[in-house]
């Protein structure tokens, strides 16, 4: 049995010696849209005008929140479209490919965002799922569910509570193709999707939480999830005026199978029992320790001097926040060309101002990630292995040299990755992980992925190119990087100049 994430992450470790060539059952992939056999779905309104804000100013508010937005179907339109719509179309012979907000390993997006609506709102008071192909809401249940929703997720005071947004992880289509080891990529996915809804509520300056701890089973029974297949991940609360409760359901019904059922993705589906075992570890987090020592005091490694971050004075943008969303993509033609000072301060800082922001809207654990990075063609910076001091907005060189083409090979010798200005690092003890808080994997991946989304919206606002990487040798990660038996890699994001980046008008 499974039981623990440094367990899990051990056996679907990748090894040089022991990986082989997997074939893929092309016969039977997964499906990528979910649908449900449901009528009467509801069309959400086109978006007219989008937020002109600035990513980096949009990261850093810290302005009061709105107490009386409408809650309507304009404003979710809105909140998808920023958050997990498709952008773009490429033809291949025999098949479209469809490109969407987030990045998602091999393409497979086993993301899922599912709508709580409550009698605070101007939208009907019901249980919804979202329809990206089609732009629908899909009604799974119309009742107020307000009382059950707030007791599953553990809040108390819940009179303002205006609206959630459940996020879920499919395993199969991401383990059609990664088997065993795709819980990882769901979870980091799933991070890249909540990074983007959380910005999207910061555009409309709604007031919101976010939790990772709450009673799965019981929101798996109101979504109408089967957990072995698929479970809720994530779920953000939107906050309004506060309005008495009513006699909302305390204890509602079971779906139909037939919705349940919507969980298959593929007629020839398998559940892979390691992702069942880590999943089911993490679903009673027993509370974290009194002691909190910060994860860089935890990897093994260590600066030998800090220097304090200074915030770039040029911020040369070629898009706006909104703008960035709509037109990510996972570039990789990395050139060689040298990538600026000022461009690599700007990344930075959107790391050092997403850490401080992230502090207030989860009060359920501590940071879980150590951020490094390698510099690898970057104006002004050693080339050397480097970690950030995110409380302290400091930079410190823990080893110098050219490190990335080494990293290269150990990401399953991916060579273009040598040619990128950075590999951002996102690093931890899974062993302290364990300790601290039992089942904190799933919140250590998911802020990883949060992480590098925003890498990805900065480089994109910036002009220049990023993919994320989660395939590796993870033992030979850790050697290169020098980390203690205990502490893994557990994400890698590359950015820098690449040969070309086209814009939309």
């Amino acid at each position: 049995m499974i039981k623990s994430c440094s367990a899990y992450h051990q056996k679907t470790s990748y090894a040089r010696y022991a990986l082989k060539d997997q074939v893929l059952d092309w016969d039977h992939p997964p499906d990528l849209y979910k649908t449900y056999p449901v009528k009467n779905r509801i069309p959400l309104p086109k978006v007219d005008t989008l937020p002109k804000a600035d990513l980096w100013h949009l990261v850093q508010d810290r302005s009061k929140k709105k107490l009386d937005p409408d809650f309507d179907l304009n404003f979710f339109s809105q909140i998808f479209l920023l958050s997990y719509s498709i952008t773009a179309r490429i033809r291949y012979p025999g098949h479209d490919f469809y490109y969407r907000t987030v990045p998602s390993a091999g393409a497979l997006y086993p993301s899922e965002i599912y709508l709580c609506t409550y009698p605070i709102g101007n939208t009907e008071p019901g249980l919804y799922h979202y329809g990206i192909r089609s732009q629908r809401l899909t009604p799974l249940r119309l009742s107020d569910l307000r009382d059950f929703v707030a007791t599953a997720s553990g809040i108390r005071n819940y009179q303002g509570l205006a609206a959630t947004f459940f996020i879920t992880g499919n395993f199969f289509r991401s383990a059609w193709k990664y088997r065993a080891r795709a819980y990882r990529y769901v979870l980091l996915d799933s991070g890249h999707l909540v990074e983007n809804i959380l910005l999207a509520l910061k555009s409309t300056s709604v007031a919101f939480t976010i939790h990772y701890n709450f009673k799965d089973h019981e929101l798996e029974h109101l979504i109408g999830l089967d957990h072995k297949r698929e479970s809720c991940l994530a779920c953000i609360h939107c906050w309004g005026k506060e309005i008495p409760s009513g006699d909302g359901e305390k204890n509602p019904a079971s779906l139909s199978p037939e919705i349940i059922g919507a969980c298959r993705v593929s007629s020839h589906e398998m559940i892979y029992r390691e992702i069942v075992e880590i999943h089911e570890a993490g679903i009673k987090l027993p509370g974290f320790s009194s002691i909190q020592v910060p994860m860089i005091q935890k990897i093994g490694v260590s600066p030998g001097e800090w220097i304090q971050f200074s915030v770039p004075e040029k911020r040369i943008r070629k898009a706006n926040y909104s703008q960035a969303v709509l037109y990510r993509r996972s570039r990789r033609n990395f050139t060689k060309k040298i990538l600026s000072r000022d461009t690599f301060g700007n990344l930075l800082s959107l790391l050092f101002s997403q850490f401080e922001a992230d502090l207030p809207k989860t009060q359920e654990f501590s940071f879980p990630i150590c951020i490094g990075f390698l510099a690898g063609n970057i104006e002004g910076w050693r080339p050397g292995f480097y970690l950030l001091d995110l409380e302290n907005r400091k930079t410190g060189l823990v080893r110098p040299g050219v490190f990335t083409e080494n990293m290269a090979s150990v990401c399953l010798e991916q060579n273009w990755l040598g040619n990128a200005a950075v590999h951002f690092l996102f690093l931890t003890n899974l062993e302290a992980i364990d300790r601290m808080w039992g089942g904190g994997y799933r919140y250590t991946m998911i802020t990883s992925g949060k992480l590098g989304q925003m890498i990805y919206l900065g480089a994109t606002a910036l002009g220049i190119g990023c993919c994320g990487i989660g395939a590796l040798y993870d033992d030979e990660a850790k050697a290169l990087l020098g980390l203690n038996k205990e502490s893994r890699l557990l994400y890698l994001v590359a950015s820098g100049p690449v040969r070309s980046v086209e814009y939309l008008d």
